[in-house]
């Protein structure tokens, strides 16, 4: 399935690209907490993203996939070290394009500590 990009307000897209019916988009910390999902997509710039690691690990199931977009080259080493503590991070970008960069990550079975939590609390 192919999703449409665009400027426009994020919650029209799913209607854009006809998926409304099977797409819901929203902040990770809006989801039940028991949710683990097998698919997360993350298209944030790097200092949001970083600050959102551990959450979006909670939300990824074992196994499962995070799509991280949303930062150049010069950020990479940053984003890794955020999240290589919990996903198999590849050594180059899935995808580039006009110098954004994609990394497709598989989360690994690494336990989310309540002092993980805690430094994301207050990060």
């Amino acid at each position: 399935m192919f999703l449409h990009a665009s400027r426009f307000h994020p919650s029209s897209r799913p209607q854009i690209n006809g998926v409304e019916d099977r797409l819901h988009l929203c902040l990770p910390w809006e989801l039940p907490s028991s949710l683990r999902a097998t698919l997360v997509l993350a298209n944030m710039l790097p200092g949001p993203l970083i600050s959102v690691a551990c959450e979006i690990a909670l939300r990824c199931a074992t196994g499962g996939r995070a799509a991280l977009t949303g930062f150049r080259a010069q950020d990479v080493g940053a984003v890794r070290r955020a999240f290589e503590p919990y996903f198999a991070f590849p050594p180059e970008p899935t995808l580039s394009s006009g110098g954004w960069l994609c990394f497709v990550c598989k989360r690994n079975d690494v336990d989310i500590s309540s002092r993980d939590q805690s430094d994301m609390a207050v990060e």
